[in-house]
């Protein structure tokens, strides 16, 4: 039997995903927003969130070669749009 990741649903037993969380914090309802997605991720998808370890979020402009599986973003900036329009994974904005 393959292991699985703690919250990981048993049923679950694809390949753990990296997915780059890159959101502003400390805005109280995208705070709620974050925390349904990494549930959602963690309970039924497999998913790892990659974020920044003081912030909880990281910047846009620093996913430049990003080489997980995908990101959750808010793009706002023009740069950020390029950025993420250069990445070789899906991207929600």
């Amino acid at each position: 039997m393959m292991g699985y990741e703690i919250g990981q649903s048993r049923n679950v037993m694809a390949r753990i995903r990296r997915i780059a969380l890159a959101l502003p914090m400390g805005v109280p309802h995208l705070e709620e927003v974050v925390h349904g997605i990494q549930l959602y991720g963690q309970r039924q998808a497999g998913w790892n969130f990659v974020t920044s370890p003081e912030t909880h979020s990281i910047p846009v402009s620093s996913l430049s070669g990003w080489d997980g599986d995908g990101v959750i973003a808010m793009v706002s900036a023009p740069a950020d749009l390029g950025v993420v329009k250069r990445l070789k994974c899906p991207v929600v904005n």
